[in-house]
């Protein structure tokens, strides 16, 4: 899997309802980070990332107040965690 195509490292926008469910079962998911085979796919990631014209635009959308910002959806955020750069 590509970094764009994992959820757990680029993840996605959701509705206030939606995502009170989706939080709690990524919650759940947690102390996976911590395994080694993730940390290490997580750093693969990495290095391989790109801003794609898709992100870009998100951003866009994210500085302008149009779209909150996916990272507040990421599972490190919800973890508790420092986001990787």
């Amino acid at each position: 899997i590509q970094p764009e195509w994992d959820e757990s490292w680029n993840p996605n926008v959701y509705s206030p309802l939606r995502w009170k469910n989706i939080r709690t079962t990524m919650a759940g998911y947690c102390p996976a980070l911590d395994s080694d085979w993730v940390v290490r796919q997580r750093a693969h990631y990495a290095k391989q990332d790109t801003r794609t014209p898709t992100e870009k635009m998100i951003l866009e959308l994210v500085a302008r107040g149009e779209l909150p910002d996916p990272q507040d959806y990421d599972i490190t955020s919800v973890c508790g965690q420092q986001l990787s750069e």
